[in-house]
C-alpha cells in the first residue's frame, strides 16, 4: 500500500522510493519468466504425451523457475498488499490498534529475515564449494575432435564455464542440471527484498503517525 511521502526527509524518501523500484523490478522479473514456465511446462507434456520421451532437466528447470518466480514476487506483493491475509478480528479493531499490529509484526520478522538472508548466503556459498567430478568440457569433447582446429579454443570456454557459472553441487539425479547454487541464490535474494520491504514499511508506518495534519496516506 502505498502512502503520501512527501512530508519525510529527503533520504528516508529516496529510500523508500528505492526499495520500491527494487522490489517492483524483481517482480517485472518473475512475470518475464512466467509465460517462459508455462512454455516449458507445454513442451514437456506434449514430448510425454505424444513421444513418451522426459527429460529430468527439463522437468527441474520447471521448479526452479517456479521457486524463482515465487521469490522474486514476495516483496512486490507484499508492498501492494496482495498477500494472503485472514483477518478475522482487525476489521473490529481501530485503525490505531491495526497499526501497531503492523509495526509489532515487522519488528519480530526483520531479525528473522536478516538470519534467513544470512543462511541463504552461506547455502550458496556451501554449493559452490563443490569439486566437480568428470571432465570439465564435456560438450566440446562430445562434438568435437581434439584435432579439430578450433578444439583448444572450445574446450577452454566450456572449462571457464564450468570453473565460474557452472561450478559447484550438480543434480543427484541422472541428466539432471548443475549449478544448483543459481536456484539456492534465489532464497536469499528472495528473503533480503522482503526484508527490505518489510523494513520500508515500517518506516512507513511509524512516520505515518508523525505526519502532520492534512497529509493523508494515499
Amino acid at each position: 500500500m502505498e502512502r503520501n511521502t512527501e512530508h519525510l526527509s529527503s533520504p528516508i524518501s529516496l529510500f523508500l522510493r528505492g526499495v520500491s523500484l527494487l522490489t517492483s523490478g524483481a517482480f517485472h522479473i518473475a512475470l518475464f519468466l512466467l509465460p517462459l514456465l508455462v512454455t516449458l511446462t507445454t513442451i514437456q507434456v506434449m514430448l510425454r504425451f505424444f513421444f513418451d520421451i522426459n527429460f529430468v532437466s527439463l522437468q527441474e528447470l520447471q521448479w526452479h523457475l517456479f521457486g524463482f518466480i515465487i521469490l522474486l514476487s514476495m516483496a512486490h506483493t507484499l508492498e501492494c498488499g496482495r498477500q494472503v491475509r485472514v483477518d478475522i478480528f482487525t476489521p473490529s479493531f481501530s485503525q490505531r490498534t491495526v497499526r501497531w499490529i503492523h509495526i509489532g509484526t515487522y519488528l519480530l520478522f526483520l531479525p528473522l529475515g536478516a538470519i534467513l538472508t544470512s543462511y541463504g548466503i552461506v547455502d550458496v556459498l556451501h554449493a559452490r564449494s563443490y569439486e566437480i567430478a568428470g571432465p570439465t568440457h564435456p560438450l566440446t569433447a562430445a562434438m568435437l575432435t581434439e584435432d579439430f582446429p578450433l578444439f583448444p579454443l572450445f574446450s577452454q570456454m566450456e572449462e571457464l564455464l564450468y570453473q565460474t557459472l557452472f561450478a559447484g553441487e550438480v543434480s543427484s539425479d541422472a541428466g539432471g542440471l548443475g549449478a544448483r547454487w543459481i536456484i539456492r541464490a534465489a532464497f536469499p535474494v528472495g528473503v533480503f527484498l522482503l526484508t527490505l520491504q518489510i523494513l520500508s514499511l515500517l518506516l512507513r508506518e511509524i512516520l505515518s503517525g508523525a505526519a502532520p495534519r492534512g497529509v493523508r496516506n494515499v
